[in-house]
C-alpha cells in the first residue's frame, strides 16, 4: 500500500475565523450626506478606491495589543483564546511589515482593476474597535473604503481575521474595516495574483471580501442595484439527506444555480421547496458557517472556508460563484473579463449531451462525483490525477469511517449522504463533507496530468488528439504517447528503472479526449460573455496553455512512467530521428550511445594504464633485486681482488728481501760474516718454508 504522504509537507491549511469576531461587533452606521444619496440606476460607478492604514504596523506608534517584547502579556478581542504572552515569532519584523504591505497593496490594485462603487464625496472618520485597536483620531479624503491594519498574537492556524467597523447608513456598504495580521504566518515575500506563490496573496485577498460585505451578518442588507431595500429572504434553510442546508438565493445566485445545474428550485426530506441558489458552509466552527461557499461544491473558489493551495502552487480563483454573491449585495459593479469559470461541476467541462454533472449539487458525492473527483481508494498511488487534468494529489487526511453503531456524531447523523457505499475510509475534515477530496499540486503552464501517472507531463492538445510527453527511463529517449477519442480508456501496466537505477511497477490510462480537451479549456479560460445571461450561450477567452518553464519543477519530478511507443499508441513523430542499421534513433540516443563508448574506450585505457603500471613495478622489484645480487657479488670479487694484490705484494717484498740477502753474503766474506751469512741461511730457509705454507693456505 501506497501513501502519498509526500503532499503534507507543502499543504497550507488556511481556516478563516472572521465571522466569529462578525458575529460579536456590530457596525457603526454613517450616515450619508445628501450629495451622496444613492442615485437610482446609477451608470457613474467608479473604480473603488481602497486606503490601507498601516500606522499601526510601525513599532514607533503605540500599540498595547501588539507584541513589542518576548513575555509579554496581551489579551484582545472577546475570545479567552486570544489571551496570550508574546513569543518572538509573534513580534513583526521590517520584512514582515514590507510583505505586509506590498502584498495588500497588490490585492488593491488587483481590485481596482474590476470592482465599481458609486464614490463617496465625503470624509471617513476613523473608529476605534474595543479590543481590537485604538488610535488617534484621524480623518480620511478621497477613498471609499478605509481598512486598519494591525498585528495581533494568535493561538491558532489563522493567517488574519477581520471584520467590519463603519457601513453606510443607506446602502450597508462597509466603508471601514480592521484586518488583523498573524505575525507567525507572513509570506516569505511579497505575492500577487499571477505568481505560482500566491497563497499569502489570495488569504489577504479572503479577507477584502469578507471587509466588502460577504459576511453572514450582511446577508440581510442585500438589495437590488438599482433599490435601497433589501431583499424580503435571501437565504432559504431546508433538510437534504438527513443534513440542514443553507442557500443564498438573490437574484445572481439563483441565476448561478440555473446555469449550473439546470435546476430552478430544491426539494428537500419533508418536502420543502427552496429556489436554487449558492450553497452556503454548514459544517466546521461557528466562525466557518455561512459566511464562506460550501466547500463541497465550490472547490477551488478562494471564499471557501478552508484554502489548500500548496505554498509554491497556485490553485485558487476568483470565480462566477463569488462574482455572483458580491452583485448580490447591490453596492459593487465587476468587470466579468476578470473572472474565472469554476471548473469544479462545470458541465462546460464535459462533452455534450453528458449527464455526468446531472443532480451533482444535491446527490452523494460518491454516487454522482465524476471521476478524479474524490479518492476512492486512498491506499493506491493511480488515483492521483485531479478533476482539472491541471493537478495532482491525495488525500492526506483520511480516518477510518467510525462504527456508527456505536456512536453518534456529525458524520453518523448524515451517513447515507457522506458515505453511502459504506467505505472504510473518509476524510477527518467536516468542512468537505468527509470526502476524500484532493489537495492540490498544480502544473505549470503547458503540462497537464492523466489517471495514474505521478506527476505533470508536457502537452500538446489539438481539435482531434492530444499528445503527452513522458520524461525518459534513463535506458531510453523520451517517448510520447496519444490519445484521441479512439484510445482505450483501460489502464495500461507498465514498467521503468529510475535514475536509481530501481524497478518500478505502475500504470496509465489515456482521459477521455473531450472531457479533456473541454477541461482544459474551460481552465484557460476568463469570461467573454455575461455569465449570468440566460437568454445567451456562456462566452470563453481561452489564454493559450504553453509551458513557461524549459522543465517541471524539481518538486514534481518524481519518478516518471517508462512507455514503449507503438503504432497504435502515438502518431507523434521527431524529425530528428536518425535511422542506423534499420533501428530508429532519435538524435539524444545517437549521442547517448556514442557518449557511452567514448566512456567504455576510456576506461578500458584506464583499466590497461592501471595494469600495465602494476606489471611494471613487479618486474622493476625483480630488477633490483638482481641488482641488489649483482652489486653483493661485485664487492666480494673486489675484496678478493684486493686480497690477492695485498698477498703478491707481500711476495715482493720478500723476493726484494732475499736478493738484498744475497747481495750482503756476497760481499762480507769474512769469518764473522761467514757466521752470520749460515745464520742467515738458516733464516732464509724458514722464510721460504713459511711463504710456502701460506701459498697452500
Amino acid at each position: 500500500m501506497i501513501f502519498l504522504l509526500f503532499f503534507c509537507f507543502t499543504l497550507e491549511h488556511y481556516h478563516c475565523a472572521s465571522e466569529k469576531f462578525s458575529l460579536k461587533t456590530k457596525p457603526r452606521s454613517v450616515p450619508e450626506l445628501n450629495s451622496n444619496k444613492r442615485r437610482l440606476h446609477s451608470t457613474n460607478r467608479q473604480p473603488i478606491r481602497i486606503t490601507f492604514d498601516f500606522d499601526l504596523l510601525n513599532p514607533s506608534n503605540p500599540d498595547p495589543l501588539r507584541c513589542d517584547e518576548v513575555g509579554q502579556n496581551i489579551t484582545w478581542s472577546e475570545d479567552p483564546q486570544y489571551s496570550l504572552q508574546c513569543t518572538k515569532e509573534m513580534i513583526l519584523n521590517a520584512a514582515g511589515r514590507d510583505v505586509i504591505t506590498n502584498t495588500l497593496n497588490n490585492v488593491k490594485t488587483y481590485l481596482e482593476k474590476f470592482l465599481s462603487v458609486e464614490r463617496l464625496e465625503q470624509n471617513i472618520e476613523s473608529t476605534n474597535l474595543k479590543n481590537f485597536y485604538t488610535m488617534p483620531s484621524k480623518t480620511y479624503t478621497n477613498t471609499d473604503l478605509v481598512i486598519h491594519v494591525v498585528s495581533r498574537p494568535f493561538a491558532d492556524a489563522y493567517y488574519s481575521i477581520s471584520t467590519i467597523v463603519s457601513s453606510l447608513e443607506t446602502t450597508k456598504r462597509p466603508i471601514e474595516a480592521v484586518i488583523c495580521i498573524n505575525p507567525t504566518l507572513i509570506s516569505s515575500k511579497a505575492e500577487n495574483e499571477t505568481m505560482r506563490t500566491s497563497n499569502y496573496f489570495f488569504a489577504c485577498l479572503h479577507e477584502i471580501t469578507h471587509c466588502l460585505g460577504f459576511i453572514s451578518t450582511f446577508y440581510e442588507y442585500y438589495h437590488p442595484r438599482d433599490s435601497n431595500t433589501p431583499y424580503a429572504a435571501p437565504l432559504c434553510n431546508l433538510t437534504l439527506y438527513g443534513i440542514k442546508r443553507t442557500y443564498l438565493v438573490t437574484p445572481k445566485a439563483h441565476t448561478y444555480a440555473k446555469r449550473h445545474y439546470n435546476a430552478g428550485t430544491i426539494i428537500g426530506d419533508d418536502g420543502t421547496v427552496c429556489p436554487s441558489g449558492i450553497e452556503l458552509e454548514n459544517s466546521g466552527t461557528e466562525a466557518q458557517q455561512l459566511s464562506h461557499l460550501e466547500a463541497r461544491m465550490f472547490y477551488s473558489d478562494y471564499m471557501l472556508a478552508v484554502l489548500i493551495q500548496t505554498d509554491t502552487e497556485p490553485f485558487h480563483r476568483f470565480t462566477d460563484a463569488t462574482l455572483a454573491v458580491l452583485l448580490d449585495t447591490g453596492n459593487y459593479d465587476l468587470d466579468y473579463h476578470y473572472m474565472r469559470p469554476l471548473v469544479w461541476g462545470n458541465k462546460d467541462g464535459f462533452p455534450p449531451g453528458s449527464t455526468e454533472v446531472d443532480n451533482f449539487h444535491i446527490l452523494p458525492p460518491q454516487e454522482v462525483f465524476p471521476e478524479g473527483y474524490i479518492v476512492v481508494d486512498p491506499t493506491t498511488n493511480y488515483d492521483v490525477c485531479n478533476f482539472d487534468f491541471k493537478s495532482y494529489g491525495n488525500n492526506i487526511m483520511s480516518t477510518k469511517s467510525p462504527d456508527c453503531s456505536k456512536t453518534t456524531s456529525e458524520y453518523c447523523s448524515g451517513k447515507s449522504f457522506y458515505n453511502p457505499k459504506n467505505r472504510s475510509q473518509i476524510a477527518d475534515d467536516s468542512i468537505f463533507d468527509f470526502q476524500l477530496i484532493k489537495y492540490p499540486h498544480t502544473c505549470f503552464d503547458g503540462y497537464a496530468t492523466i489517471p495514474g501517472n505521478l506527476e505533470c507531463l508536457k502537452y500538446v492538445l489539438t481539435d482531434s488528439f492530444v499528445t503527452f510527453t513522458l520524461p525518459k527511463d534513463f535506458r531510453y529517449p523520451l517517448q510520447n504517447i496519444t490519445c484521441d477519442s479512439s484510445s482505450s480508456h483501460e489502464f495500461k501496466e507498465y514498467n521503468y528503472i529510475n535514475n536509481a537505477g530501481v524497478k518500478k511497477y505502475t500504470k496509465y490510462k489515456c482521459p477521455d479526449f473531450e472531457r479533456f480537451r473541454r477541461t482544459i479549456n474551460l481552465f484557460n479560460s476568463y469570461f467573454d460573455s455575461d455569465p449570468f445571461d440566460l437568454n445567451t450561450r456562456q462566452q470563453y477567452r481561452i489564454v493559450p496553455d504553453e509551458a513557461d518553464v524549459a522543465e517541471e519543477s524539481p518538486r514534481e519530478s518524481l519518478p516518471t512512467n517508462y512507455i514503449p511507443i507503438t503504432p497504435t499508441e502515438s502518431s507523434f513523430v521527431n524529425t530528428s530521428d536518425f535511422s542506423y542499421l534499420g533501428t530508429k534513433l532519435t538524435k539524444s540516443t545517437f549521442y547517448g550511445v556514442s557518449i557511452t563508448a567514448v566512456l567504455v574506450v576510456v576506461v578500458c585505457m584506464l583499466l590497461c594504464f592501471i595494469g600495465r603500471n602494476a606489471f611494471k613495478t613487479r618486474v622493476e622489484d625483480m630488477d633490483a633485486e638482481e641488482s641488489e645480487d649483482g652489486e653483493h657479488k661485485k664487492k666480494r670479487k673486489k675484496r678478493t681482488k684486493k686480497h690477492h694484490k695485498n698477498n703478491d705484494e707481500k711476495e715482493i717484498d720478500l723476493k726484494s728481501d732475499d736478493f738484498k740477502s744475497d747481495h750482503e753474503v756476497k760481499t762480507v766474506p769474512s769469518d764473522e760474516n761467514k757466521t752470520n751469512n749460515n745464520n742467515n741461511k738458516s733464516s732464509d730457509e724458514n722464510k721460504r718454508k713459511h711463504r710456502k705454507r701460506r701459498r697452500k693456505e
